[in-house]
């Protein structure tokens, strides 16, 4: 058994030793009627349980990325004619039944075949003038079938191709690298990686220091070219990463030898390459990712036994420290509390319409700042029309003429992302003093993408074309896994919102022949940007504030909001009925205590005492893994 294979299966045994502790905790805590685990413990169980990773590939064009996937999976599954450009992404992922389909925005599916993948993969999204619904927006195509070769729980990616859809690197690393555990980057075995893979490492950076590398189509050479090869990307990366990558290793293989190699079974030393490398990946996919899992799951059991340790004291200490009468007065004085409560947070109760009164004002804040961020003169638009204003060169206008669309659209959704975030903590915050579990919400809001359907044209008719423009649409899919539509009565699925596409409304850059530098003319560049970036920051405010009254429909800022809104109201609910709950049944059982004689008393303190040390061999475990975990990843 070699290294890789070894901390593959130790990182398996303390996942599968920690969730068989969030269980035991849950049952015991069932059976010595003690407050049931927070929420936020029991979805921790559940992800270490489903371990799930999604996985994009990502790299120059023509690296051999998707014949790399089928490699990995051991199947063509997926099309690699070159002369084909896939426009959708495909989510390849294990399963016992084979199946095929299309994920819309709104999360619902529609079933395909295999010979569909490529149709609907190589389709073009069609214009349109109005914006259209999430279910007719195509999220992503699905692909699952039994793919032994494919560790279980992960997904990989095969993301669009970026000369087909004519967006830039960056837009396709926004949209997808954000919520993916990790980045797998396909490099080349016929050079080291240049300045264009330098600029593409450099934006996933940007979202993710999580990249696994692969060298790819090293069949083609001799193994002293590629060897130099990889040493030299393994150096570059040292050079100029190493302290912002997780890991810096390169991986060379042949991805049609190990498909040849998995489908005939013949080729040992090649299958055995292929299951190194995958034991490295589950390895990295732990680093990087399942460790977190872990450690957090084994904070919230630690800080759910620390509570529930609270009240088995307290029980004991009722018992073996009050007299009778002390007994009678605490039973008084609880049942009094549990009142108090359930009138302070009842459906009416003073503390909840406090409360709630303060999170629809942080939401508001919310809104208004973001609201306020695109306006005309606004955060947004002083950012830009600073430098449109500092202007002295026409090549100085052309040359920001090329980045200004990207750069305004990426500080759009910043900004909003940045609201979502600020908000969401607020609201944690607000409601942390009020209860004594942990309170969390999910992440419910993903990265928009604004998708610029093409650039700026300086030419006389420009306004022309930017009065009979349109707000056309171009979709990609997403990798997130759970569009905000969840959260407004939508299908649940597992992630955030995903797509936001928008067209801008004229050609960005500058046409060949403007060589002239006149002040006039400059003083008309400068004009015509800042007007564009007033149009642009317009098309943005009304993809995110406009509604659709003949559909009834919420806008997307309003969307978010109200399920926020939404979410926190159940929330204090459950929260509510779950602590009182828990105090009436603390004031029956002290209510079956006051008659107790001295023999009764003393039986219940030593079921009590025996309650206690079961408990405590339950924060011993904690412990114990606490510490398997820190060794792993010292031996890492």
């Amino acid at each position: 058994m070699n290294q890789g294979t070894s901390l593959t299966l130790r990182h398996e045994l303390v996942r599968y030793q920690t969730i068989a502790l969030l269980y035991r905790l849950t049952t015991t805590a069932d059976e010595l009627e003690l407050p049931k685990p927070s929420v936020a413990l029991t979805r921790a169980r559940q992800q270490l349980e489903t371990n799930d990773y999604n996985i994009v590939v990502m790299g120059e064009a023509k690296r051999g990325k998707t014949t790399l996937i089928n490699a990995l999976i051991g199947r063509s599954i997926l099309p690699t004619d070159a002369g084909m450009a896939m426009r959708q992404a495909v989510r390849v992922s294990h399963a016992a039944q084979e199946a095929y389909r299309l994920r819309f925005e709104d999360g619902s599916h529609q079933d395909i075949t295999a010979t569909d993948v490529v149709r609907y993969g190589a389709q073009e999204a069609e214009p349109s003038e109005e914006t259209p619904r999430p279910e007719h927006i195509m999220r992503c195509i699905e692909v699952e079938a039994p793919m032994q070769s494919l560790p279980e729980g992960m997904s990989l990616w095969d993301t669009p191709d970026m000369q087909a859809l004519g967006v830039p690197p960056t837009r396709i690393i926004q949209r997808f690298a954000l919520h993916a555990d990790a980045v797998l980057y396909v490099l080349d075995s016929r050079q080291p990686m240049g300045q264009s893979d330098l600029d593409f490492i450099e934006a996933v950076l940007e979202v993710t220091p999580h990249i696994f590398f692969i060298q790819t189509q090293i069949d083609q050479y001799t193994s002293e070219q590629r060897e130099c090869v990889r040493q030299s990307n393994q150096d570059i990366l040292l050079s100029r990463f190493s302290n912002r990558l997780s890991y810096t290793q390169v991986w060379p293989v042949s991805s049609t030898k190990i498909l040849q190699a998995v489908q005939s079974g013949h080729d040992e030393e090649t299958t055995r390459r292929r299951d190194d490398l995958c034991a490295a990946l589950q390895t990295f996919l732990f680093q990087v990712a399942g460790y977190r899992r872990v450690a957090e799951a084994l904070m919230l059991a630690k800080h759910d036994h620390a509570l529930s340790r609270q009240t088995l004291v307290g029980r004991l200490t009722a018992l073996t420290e009050t007299s009778q009468e002390e007994l009678t007065a605490l039973q008084h004085t609880a049942a009094e509390r549990q009142q108090q409560f359930e009138a302070e947070w009842g459906p009416t109760g003073m503390k909840r319409q406090e409360l709630l009164t303060s999170l629809q004002k942080v939401m508001a804040i919310g809104r208004r700042n973001f609201e306020a961020a695109l306006q005309p003169g606004g955060d947004i638009d002083r950012t830009f029309q600073s430098p449109i204003k500092a202007l002295t060169s026409m090549d100085a206008a052309r040359q920001l003429s090329t980045k200004l669309h990207e750069e305004v659209v990426t500080a759009a959704i910043n900004r909003w992302l940045q609201v979502c975030e600020f908000t969401q903590k607020e609201c944690v915050s607000l409601m942390a003093p009020f209860f004594a579990e942990a309170v969390t919400l999910p992440q419910m809001v993903s990265q928009p993408h604004l998708q610029i359907g093409s650039e700026f044209n300086f030419e006389e008719e420009w306004t022309t074309k930017l009065a009979a423009g349109g707000r056309g649409m171009a979709a990609l899919s997403t990798l997130t896994t759970i569009p905000m539509t969840v959260l407004v009565g939508a299908t649940a699925m597992s992630g955030p919102l995903g797509i936001l596409a928008l067209a801008a409304t004229g050609l960005w850059g500058f046409v060949y022949g403007w060589t002239s530098a006149g002040q006039a003319q400059l003083n008309d560049a400068r004009d015509r940007l800042s007007k564009h970036v007033s149009t642009l920051l317009q098309d943005v405010r009304r993809y995110f504030f406009d509604t659709e009254l003949a559909a009834e429909s919420l806008s997307v800022v309003d969307q978010y909001f109200e399920g926020l809104r939404r979410f926190t109201l159940e929330r204090i609910e459950t929260l509510t009925t779950q602590k009182s709950s828990e105090a009436r049944a603390e004031v029956a059982r002290l209510f079956d205590q006051v008659p107790l004689d001295d023999a009764q008393r003393q039986v219940n303190v030593q079921q009590l005492q025996q309650h206690a040390a079961t408990w405590e061999t339950i924060d011993t475990t904690i412990q114990q893994l606490m510490a398997s975990l820190d060794t792993l990843e010292h031996m890492e």
